[in-house]
């Protein structure tokens, strides 16, 4: 071996320059009187200097003040708020059409308003039923016996057919006024206030997210999709930041009072991954709960028409913030009414537990690391989050239901929702979280058909959309992996 090599690696390590530094306390000379300087200073317990880096915040890097005074920090904080107005703006237009495929009512013939019968007498509710139930005799008795009876009886049989143009709305919202229906007993919007409602979206063939974009595109214009965009880059932002300082309260309350260093183990490294869990779990669901109003301006300000004479909330989410808190009935009534407590709750809880505990999973359960196999890890990861969703989006798709529904102290009002929606929804409001899950389920079909599966189908929508992003970021890492190249997590987020 050449000289030139040293004879032990101990000979390469360079001790680091940014390392923790011990003083011992300092006494006063031997032989001398203790003085009172030395008495009272604090010079006497031994100090801890950590490093820079410790001395940080590990989860807001960016806001320490040395940082921030720079140029190139202010240049860094610039481009990471462009960034996130544009991932806001390209995933609005997705979101709005999730939401507003969530809320739609699609009913079942059997729970569709029903139609007085085509037979003579059935439009004017005398009997129309039980003449088509008496069989062929009554048909026979009806039947016409020459070519003037027979003209006779079809003209009779369009008469009887233009008042089907209305139905009892006893039959929807249990009142006693009428409302004009069309051929498949679809309540038709009239004019109401001087306006007429044709801004209602047409039902389609197909009522998925994407095809509800293109309807709100085309039924009020090119601007309709991002509906509401500055109420939900507020409420992302607050949402990427207030967590993590909800973490820096919660975080040390779990660590014990015994540690001198105070480290905060991670989620995968820890020996008890349930008891650390807790204090990430509980710092999401305090944030959802914080900043449950917002979200749900967000999805009213979605919802609502984008016709300035009919829409109920500003866009400002200052003042639109402000008219829903007065409509719901105060702050109390926004946070805790039961039908806005419970649904926020389980649809925050559940959806912070699967995306907290999937990294656990992974590494403590199948022994893969992001380090060690990194295509691996990945792909586990998009299955557990596509797994995640059938127990998280029957939840969200009921929440978003909820929200519609005022808890106004108007009966009438709270029956109907809470103002001009640009989608059907429900006429009868749902009672609470689980009564709604069942409702759609049962009650609704996306073909109007009967099938039992339709119900189901109506609590995922928005399923394919979140499977199609999940697949795009996992072909997307894996380029990066293939390249060589070091992936980077923020831009995962558009």
């Amino acid at each position: 071996m050449s000289s030139n090599f040293p004879s032990s690696v101990r000979q390469l390590y360079a001790p680091p320059t940014d390392d923790f530094l011990f003083l011992p306390p300092t006494l006063p000379p031997s032989g001398s009187p203790p003085s009172p300087r030395f008495a009272n200073s604090n010079s006497s317990s031994p100090v801890l200097i950590l490093p820079e880096r410790s001395r940080t915040s590990a989860t807001f890097p960016h806001l320490s003040p040395s940082i921030l005074t720079s140029a190139k920090a202010r240049e860094t904080l610039l481009w990471a708020t462009a960034g996130s107005l544009f991932s806001s703006f390209i995933a609005q237009p997705f979101e709005a059409g999730k939401v507003l495929s969530q809320v739609q009512y699609l009913p079942r013939r059997s729970f569709a308003p029903k139609l007085p019968s085509l037979i003579p007498g059935g439009a004017t509710g005398g009997g129309g039923v039980e003449d088509a139930e008496r069989g062929d005799d009554s048909e026979e008795d009806d039947a016409p016996n020459d070519e003037e009876d027979a003209q006779a009886y079809f003209e009779e049989l369009i008469v009887n057919a233009s008042g089907l143009g209305r139905v009892q709305e006893d039959e929807l919202l249990g009142g006693n006024t009428k409302k004009e229906v069309d051929a498949d007993g679809y309540v038709l919007r009239t004019e109401e206030d001087g306006v007429k409602m044709e801004w209602v979206l047409r039902r389609g063939e197909s009522n998925g997210p994407w095809a509800m974009t293109k309807r709100l595109w085309n039924g009020e214009g090119p601007t309709a999709p991002w509906k509401g965009f500055w109420t939900s880059v507020l409420f992302d932002s607050c949402t990427h930041y207030l967590p993590p300082l909800l973490q820096t309260i919660l975080i040390p309350l779990t660590i014990s009072s015994s540690s001198h260093l105070r480290q905060t183990p991670t989620l995968t490294s820890s020996s008890t991954p349930l008891i650390t869990l807790l204090p990430y779990i509980a710092s999401h669901s305090l944030s959802g709960f914080i900043l449950s109003p917002l979200d749900l301006l967000r999805t009213r300000l979605i919802v609502q028409s984008s016709s300035r004479k009919l829409r109920t909330y500003s866009s400002n989410p200052a003042r639109g913030l402000t008219r829903l808190v007065k409509e719901e009935g105060g702050w109390w009534n926004t946070y805790f009414h039961p039908t806005l407590f419970w649904p926020t709750f389980w649809d925050i809880t559940l959806r912070s537990l699967v995306s907290l505990a999937t990294p656990i999973l992974i590494e403590q359960t199948f022994h893969i690391s992001l380090l060690n196999s990194p295509m691996s890890y990945r792909t586990l990861e998009a299955v557990f989050n596509i797994a995640g969703l059938l127990i998280t989006l029957p939840i969200e798709t009921a929440r978003r239901r909820l929200q519609v529904q005022s808890r106004s102290q108007d009966a009438g009002k709270a029956a109907v929702g809470f103002g001009k929606t640009c989608v059907d929804v429900r006429p009868r409001p749902y009672a609470g979280l689980v009564e709604c899950i069942w409702r759609i389920a049962t009650e609704e079909n996306g073909s109007g058909g009967e099938g039992r599966l339709g119900g189901v189908k109506q609590l995922y929508r928005g399923f394919g959309l979140n499977f199609l992003a999940s697949s795009a970021v996992l072909a997307l890492e894996s380029v990066i992996l293939a390249t060589g190249r070091e992936s980077g997590g923020s831009w995962r987020e558009i």
